[in-house]
């Protein structure tokens, strides 16, 4: 399995915002950044884009989290 670039994920993210701007104010991105490479990529990407408020790391044992790919799948 190849994972896509960083710079085009925040690109994709950078153009549903815009997308939806008129509709919604703030926005809960579920499962971006998984890495240091992701933060990186959006922090100097969107700098001059949003406003970043915060990001929320949660912790969850392995079992969950094959729960929730399995999920992500139906």
């Amino acid at each position: 399995m190849k994972i896509v670039p960083s710079h085009i994920t925040t690109k994709l993210l950078h153009e549903t915002i815009q997308g939806n701007q008129n509709e919604v104010t703030k926005f809960l991105i579920d499962g971006y950044p998984r890495n240091l490479e992701n933060l990186t990529s959006w922090i100097n990407e969107s700098k001059d884009f949003c406003d970043t408020s915060f990001i929320l790391h949660l912790r969850c044992s392995e079992e969950e989290m094959i729960k929730r790919v399995l999920n992500r799948a139906e």
